[in-house]
């Protein structure tokens, strides 16, 4: 297994192969007494293995490679899907063709337009989700405090404050990953208190963390097909009786996972693993995986922290693209230059409470935020 590699269903059985067919050989070996044999068949063995984990740690076929994709590579190089889509886009971020990702006909993926509509740009907006008196305590620590918040749909609002001020812990309160103390949290007027994270994801909600928390062992387009739901694979029932159901909704599901890097700008990068890709680019990973879950409200966790300032661009043109999908993105920035090109509404928040809110221009405007956070 370790010779093949643990990582794929195939590598066992290659690397048993090899095994069966290096034993006999030793055997037939006649001029060297039999505990010599077994001693030299030791030595071999343990070398080839050290070898393999300093050259090849997976083994010979490494996690995500797979017979099919060999054939595919050797007998119909140039003509897959990925390879077609990757032609058509442009070398230019701004040229890259807006594909249909919600409501993408299940054709050919080239011929899918996006369906955009108009952001909301004015305060006006529906509320879409609605935060009331939200308290968390961690022993003698008030975490959150009281914390009353809302966001307007199609609108993109930020959340910043200091270090250890209750941002994230916030993010985790409304999407499940925590249990609320008091208070209660509203999405699209239902009330979502105590709900677990699958259902609040289900109901319209994600969040993306910090740490990206990606599978690094896996492609780009793997990591973003995952988050799709819904599927008949993930019935047994429809897995083991219904392969056919199964395998066109694979295939569909392939399509519009390349529609989402499409629309990120990574269609390029859809079979690299994602643990070889630039943090930068993960961080898109994460963007583009929480927005094949169809969610409505998107929480964005610091997108472009430990980003290089080069590879910012493409994550604020994506997160700005956004509400023209009918998206409402909140996002927590500790950036504050991120902020003002991002966000219309920004909250500011000190130990757990919002002490102010408006635009980035109208908070740096107060003298006592100014002086004391800002640097100004």
């Amino acid at each position: 297994m370790v010779l093949g590699g643990l990582g794929n269903i195939f590598g066992p059985a290659v690397g048993s192969t090899l095994v069966g067919v290096f034993n006999p050989l030793f055997q037939r070996i006649q001029f060297i007494s039999p505990d010599i044999i077994g001693l030299l068949q030791v030595i071999i063995y343990s070398s080839l293995l050290i070898i393999m984990l300093r050259i090849m740690p997976q083994g010979l076929l490494r996690e995500g490679i797979s017979v099919k994709k060999w054939f595919k590579i050797i007998l119909f190089r140039g003509n897959g899907t990925t390879k077609d889509l990757k032609t058509k886009n442009s070398s230019k971020r701004d040229g890259i063709e807006r594909i249909s990702i919600l409501n993408a006909p299940q054709s050919d993926v080239k011929e899918s337009k996006l369906r955009v509509v108009e952001p909301v740009i004015e305060e006006e907006g529906k509320v879409i989700l609605k935060i009331e008196g939200l308290v968390k305590r961690f022993g003698g620590i008030t975490a959150v405090n009281g914390l009353d918040l809302q966001l307007r749909e199609k609108n993109i609002a930020a959340l910043i404050g200091p270090n250890g001020a209750g941002k994230t812990t916030i993010f985790n309160l409304i999407t499940g990953f925590l249990p609320v103390d008091e208070g209660r949290v509203f999405l699209k007027g239902a009330d979502i208190t105590g709900w677990p994270p699958n259902k609040i994801a289900k109901s319209g909600m994600v969040r993306t963390f910090q740490d990206v928390r990606l599978f690094y062992r896996t492609s780009t387009l793997e990591n973003v097909m995952v988050a799709m739901r819904d599927l008949p694979g993930e019935n047994l029932d429809s897995l083991f009786f219904q392969p056919k159901r199964v395998y066109e909704a694979e295939l569909k599901t392939r399509e519009k996972a390349l529609n989402i890097l499409k629309f990120v700008g990574l269609l390029e990068k859809a079979d690299v693993l994602t643990g070889e890709l630039g943090f930068g680019e993960q961080k898109l990973v994460s963007v583009a995986r929480a927005l094949a879950t169809e969610a409505d409200i998107l929480l964005l966790d610091e997108p472009c922290s430990g980003v290089d300032r080069s590879q910012m661009e493409p994550i604020l043109n994506a997160i700005l693209e956004l509400p023209k999908l009918g998206k409402t993105i909140l996002v927590v920035e500790h950036n504050l230059e991120v902020v003002r090109q991002l966000a219309s509404h920004v909250y500011f928040l000190e130990q757990g409470q919002l002490t102010a809110e408006g635009s980035m221009d109208e908070l740096m405007n107060q003298e006592r935020l100014a002086t004391a956070y800002f640097g100004l």
